[in-house]
């Protein structure tokens, strides 16, 4: 308000000034183009201050009361094609549900139906396989003697690498198949012995026999040969072949199914309850210990080292794989003993174990036990 009225004193003033020089009709207002008027600056006033300023402010009740102000947008003009009809747009009024009917209607989800799961036929459990049971067959043979059936069957001969006091002819490993035999349950006795050969062996004729002895304990101090002349003796009253086990029988004989070193187990103190060894036993009868293996053999650990049919030799890759006796030809005059004696170490007695002998040698740890292909029935001469 006051820049105008200012504006408007300086317009009157000019207007003024203007007409006291001339009049209108003058010639210098023709001649000359009225000079512009000098406008003073604007000069910016203060500021109101805000106490100064009236407010308006509307009555609450009357805002409260008072309805909204609905604003009209007009629909936008549609440009049509020649040739096309174009209807004007019809709103889309969507109804809407009020809040408080939705709070009562359930929020329903639905439960997919159960899966069906067909079950397979379940398998047939397996049947368990019945232990093996192996019947003990026990006959009485000829003077006394009693032999056991040594059923068919496969095994590898020899020791392996890891077994503890291994020697290196126990090797290398090999299957070798049995075909049933029969072996007597015990070493050869004094007491068989002169039953067959009418006679005790030589040592025991000399006077030299040990101070205490009996018939029932093992025989001893006979070598290869002789073993072979009492084989032969009894084939000559009985009619029958009886013959040396081969080393192959011995061990799978001595082992009745087992791997461990000794068939009774696999430590010094398994192996001392069952058979009599050394270094420093004592020779005892036979069948004293009254523990015998799964084939029904008694002493097949220590008590007497036994001969067997087999020529030596220091590995086990020539030996028949059908349990036979490995035979060189002609025939080697160094031959195997097996199972220790009660004056051989524990490693000495294992299953595996061999000692090559000559076939002359006697010694007091030394005898044998005898093997058949079958068992008949035995008609005695007198």
């Amino acid at each position: 308000m006051t820049i105008r009225i200012v504006r408007l004193l300086v317009v009157v003033v000019i207007l003024g000034a203007l007409l006291a020089g001339c009049d209108g009709g003058c010639s210098c207002q023709r001649e000359a183009e009225p000079e512009a008027p000098v406008v003073p600056p604007e000069t910016i006033s203060e500021p109101v201050p805000p106490e100064s300023l009236e407010v308006i402010r509307p009555d609450t009740a009357d805002v409260m009361n008072s309805e909204p102000v609905k604003v009209e947008r007009a629909p936008a003009p549609v440009v049509a094609e020649p040739g096309i009809v174009v209807e004007p747009a019809r709103e889309v009024v969507r109804e809407r549900t009020p809040i408080k009917e939705l709070r009562k209607e359930s929020l329903v989800i639905p439960v997919p139906p159960p899966a069906v799961v067909v079950e397979a036929d379940p398998e047939p459990a397996p049947e368990p396989e019945e232990p093996e049971v192996h019947t003990i067959d026990i006959v009485d043979g000829p003077y006394g003697m009693s032999f056991a059936r040594i059923p068919e069957g496969s095994f590898e001969i020899g020791s392996g690498e890891d077994e503890i006091g291994r020697d290196l002819d126990e090797g290398p490993t090999k299957e070798v198949q049995i075909t049933e035999f029969w072996l007597s349950q015990t070493e050869v006795t004094l007491r068989q012995w002169k039953s067959v050969m009418g006679d005790l062996p030589f040592r025991w004729q000399s006077g030299n026999a040990p101070p205490s002895w009996t018939l029932d304990e093992p025989v001893r101090y006979l070598n290869w040969d002789e073993a072979h002349e009492f084989i032969n003796r009894l084939n000559h009253l009985t009619g029958q072949d009886y013959r040396l086990p081969t080393e192959s029988e011995w061990e799978y004989a001595c082992r009745a199914w087992e791997d461990s070193p000794y068939w009774s187990g696999a430590t010094e103190s398994e192996l001392r309850e069952s058979d009599w060894v050394g270094p420093y036993g004592t020779l005892s009868e036979v069948k004293t210990t009254e523990r015998y293996n799964a084939f029904g053999l008694f002493d097949m650990h220590g008590n007497v080292s036994e001969w067997v049919e087999d020529d030596y030799f220091d590995n086990y890759r020539q030996l028949p794989e059908d349990g036979t006796a490995y035979e060189h030809l002609p025939r080697f005059t160094m031959k195997v003993t097996r199972g220790g004696s009660f004056l051989s170490s524990p490693d000495s007695s294992r299953s595996a174990s061999r000692a090559p002998m000559e076939a002359s040698t006697r010694f007091s740890t030394i005898g044998f036990r005898v093997a058949a292909n079958q068992m008949t029935e035995l008609v005695l001469g007198e």
